[in-house]
């Protein structure tokens, strides 16, 4: 009878430590399903980040090619400008020369009457 009661103790005592045993081990089972469910938080925020950087990338690349043509239309408008202003000065001499030669036939008349 002691020896079946020291069995009962032993496995009495061998079963608390598997319910200890199993307790902890439910206990690191919680905590790594938290740390899983942490994870796949933060890698659902950062796959927004990327989509958001990526959108902003897109629309930057949109903005500087609006810039380059911006660009290329405004050196070509300069450019025209510059040719204007050049065709411009060469009217401006020939009048000049014009002014001055019908000074000149003026002066001539003037001088003959």
């Amino acid at each position: 009878l002691k020896e079946v009661s020291a069995q009962q103790s032993a496995s009495a005592a061998q079963l608390l430590e598997a319910n200890q045993s199993l307790a902890t081990t439910r206990l690191e089972l919680e905590e790594a399903r938290q740390a899983a469910l942490q994870s796949a938080a933060d890698i659902e925020a950062t796959r927004n980040q990327l989509d958001d950087a990526q959108q902003q990338a897109q629309r930057y690349a949109a903005d500087l090619e609006a810039a380059k043509a911006a660009k290329h239309t405004t050196e070509a408008e300069t450019k025209r400008m510059r040719q204007v202003s050049s065709e411009n000065e060469w009217t401006i001499s020939e009048l000049k020369s014009n002014v001055q030669v019908e000074e000149m036939k003026l002066n001539e008349a003037l001088a003959r009457q």
